[in-house]
């Protein structure tokens, strides 16, 4: 029983400290209290005062880039449990989105093996007045690490689909089971 009193204490403590961490906050100990075994009571009341430590902790939302709009920027790095999905927006359907979703964080973690940042944002969350992409710096190489190279003929009959033809574009759809759907 003693030992199960225990336990609780001890997770009870690492509850409270937690807490205190993820607030930013953290207790200010007495000295005769920190020498104290766990049945000696406190003299003093715990307080909590700022820590340190805390003052280095960034939530996510105030690291995120965002667009002129204020519309967010993702990356292979974004946090996908971040990503707000909104039935029938732009004629999509939640499950729509989450496909177009995981199609360009594929995309993003390949052009990252690259050496090149990828970014995108959700087009259900554009500004109606932003006419911008969101990889406007990109040139020759970055271009044919996404796409692949273009076509050499307009004459040519199509060749039959190959996805490692079509860079990173090519690369997440052969990983969703989607060759050649776009």
């Amino acid at each position: 029983m003693r030992e199960l009193s225990s336990l609780k204490l001890t997770l009870s403590l690492t509850t409270t400290a937690v807490a205190l961490l993820l607030t930013g906050c953290a207790p200010a100990t007495p000295a005769d209290t920190a020498r104290a075994g766990p049945a000696a009571a406190p003299t003093a009341p715990l307080t909590a005062t700022p820590s340190a430590a805390a003052t280095m902790i960034a939530t996510p939302e105030a690291s995120v880039e965002t667009d002129a709009y204020g519309v967010r920027f993702w990356d292979s790095e974004s946090d996908r449990g971040a990503v707000t999905y909104q039935e029938g927006a732009l004629g999509m359907t939640v499950a729509d989105q989450e496909l177009y979703v995981e199609e360009k964080f594929l995309i993003s973690q390949c052009m990252r093996e690259q050496g090149i940042d990828y970014r995108f944002r959700l087009p259900w969350q554009l500004h109606p007045e932003d006419k911008s992409e969101a990889n406007e710096q990109y040139g020759e190489a970055e271009l044919l690490a996404l796409y692949g190279e273009p076509s050499t003929s307009e004459t040519a009959a199509p060749a039959p689909y190959d996805w490692t033809q079509h860079g990173c574009t090519g690369f997440a759809e052969h990983e969703m089971g989607q060759d050649g759907t776009v």
